[in-house]
């Protein structure tokens, strides 16, 4: 699955370290003009007050952009520069396994378990794992119809199978804006966060100030669920028992965000694209890109919706 792969062999020393794909960081702009999702520079979350409210200034309501489902976004996102050195991103990950008291079970993962989890990057360039998305207008709000409710998955699972986080990315949609006022009702979805290893696991989840910090303990064969809320900042999860460990998360209040593909293999010409169906075409919106480490790729670019728009993302390595 992995690209430039390090044989696990060769990398223990003696001696963290993929439209609507739902289930894997950035000074302040106004709420208004980020839709409560996006912050310019540092990623930043907004008061629970702010979430709920339409946010348009003046109390007015934010005005409804139909859901016509009529266009899609498709591009790829691609590495520009100098590669960043995943031999030895994986040598340190591996190491830390490797020196832990449960390496038993954390090198018995998969070799996308036990590699390098920052950059997912195939033979043609492409770059998995990139979340992309869109937001309205000011003082607009994207309506969700029941047709695009009935394809929401009713759960978004993260498990531990081992020692890794499996999706390392994922994206949740809980919640959505039932009129302009910011009116919340949930989709039905749930995100659960799973163990299902044969060691205990902490799994320490946190968002910005809609989603508060929970760090339960967790023994093997056990979930919980977590209540995701709309969120401007990216979702993190960690495990504290584990610390080589993460995996990255970000909810939205509508369908229209994807994930870059992670390839079958390094070969897969699919690897690092990405997919955004049903958007409303004739429609102004702002596209962004984020990578855990690159930080933000585009924020907030002007773009208007085509019957079929294509996007090509470059990333530079930070």
């Amino acid at each position: 699955m992995r690209r430039w792969y390090i044989p696990l062999a060769t990398a223990l020393v003696p001696a963290l370290a993929a439209v609507f794909l739902l289930g894997g960081c950035g000074g302040k702009a106004t709420d208004d003009a980020n839709d409560g999702m996006v912050t310019a520079g540092k990623t930043k979350g907004k008061g629970k007050g702010d979430q709920e409210k339409g946010g348009g200034g003046g109390g007015s309501d934010r005005k409804a952009i139909e859901p016509t489902m009529d266009g899609v976004i498709t591009g790829t996102v691609k590495l520009e520069g100098a590669k960043p050195d995943l031999a030895a991103l994986t040598t340190k990950i591996q190491a830390l396994m490797s020196a832990h008291q449960d390496k038993t079970q954390c090198l018995a993962g998969s070799e996308s378990e036990t590699t390098e989890q920052e950059y997912w990057i195939g033979d043609n360039g492409g770059v998995g794992n990139v979340f992309v998305w869109i937001e309205p207008p000011s003082n607009h709000y994207f309506k969700i119809s029941d047709e695009q409710l009935k394809k929401v998955p009713k759960e978004v699972r993260v498990r531990q199978p081992h020692c890794a986080f499996v999706p390392h990315c994922s994206i949740v949609f809980t919640k959505y804006w039932a009129d302009g006022k910011g009116t919340k009702k949930d989709t039905g979805q749930k995100l659960i966060i799973v163990n299902d290893a044969a060691i205990t696991h902490n799994s320490k989840i946190k968002g910005g100030s809609p989603n508060p910090e929970q760090n339960p303990t967790l023994g093997p064969k056990s979930e919980f669920n977590y209540p995701a809320e709309p969120d401007p900042a990216e979702i993190t999860l960690t495990c504290s028992i584990h610390p080589f460990m993460s995996a990255y998360l970000r909810a939205f209040r509508h369908p229209y965000a994807a994930l870059t593909t992670v390839g079958k293999d390094a070969k897969d010409p699919a690897y690092g694209t990405f997919k955004i169906e049903g958007v409303p075409a004739g429609q102004k919106v702002r596209l962004s890109a984020w990578h855990e480490k690159a930080g933000f790729l585009v924020k907030d670019k002007e773009i208007t919706l085509e019957k079929e728009t294509k996007q090509d993302i470059p990333l530079a390595v930070k």
